[in-house]
């Protein structure tokens, strides 16, 4: 199994924006509220220079298909993203927009939980940590559970394929 849970890769998001994300997201209404939890979801063509998700697409195994903006002011519960059929990310490339000192935290179970994609209802254990950067695209597992942990608020950008091959198979074709 791979043992990291994330992947830095070179990809600059000096110019991933054609406007404003934070601006733009405040002028609508998101997509879910949940205390003080905002998501919203984006098309790639509303908040993307064209030359940057193609140079993006031309580095990475699937093509982009659109992105969430998160904006959270406090811890996020432990969760994971993949639940078939009808939330099947298993990873994302993610990077948060402006400086935060938010800590993405990645968990195991015990025994493993893959049927419960919240709290999992049994102890956890943490594995890895990675303060996500702001100036590179990262890989993250999204299909293990996890959680944001942050002492200030923070928007993060994460970037979706329509790939559902496992984060081992991912990895791998990143010729990692």
């Amino acid at each position: 199994m791979t043992e990291s849970n994330y992947l830095t890769l070179p990809i600059s998001t000096e110019h991933a924006h054609r406007i404003d994300p934070i601006e733009y997201c405040q002028s609508r209404e998101p997509n879910t509220i949940y205390f003080d939890y905002r998501m919203y979801m984006l098309q790639l063509d509303e908040i993307f220079n064209p030359d940057w998700i193609d140079m993006v697409n031309d580095y990475i195994p699937s093509p982009l298909t659109h992105a969430i903006a998160f904006y959270r002011e406090t811890d996020s519960s432990i969760h994971q993203d993949y639940a078939p059929p009808h939330r099947t990310y298993r990873y994302a490339y993610n990077y948060t927009i402006g400086k935060s000192d938010s800590t993405m935290t990645w968990y195991d179970t015990n025994p493993p939980s893959i049927h419960n994609t919240q709290w999992p209802g049994q102890p956890v254990y943490p594995v890895q940590s990675l303060v996500l950067p702001e100036t590179h695209l990262t890989l993250v597992n999204t299909s293990r559970f996890h959680a944001i942990h942050t002492n200030t608020p923070r928007w993060t950008m994460s970037l979706k394929t329509d790939n559902t091959d496992s984060w081992e198979e991912t990895i791998r074709k990143h010729n990692v």
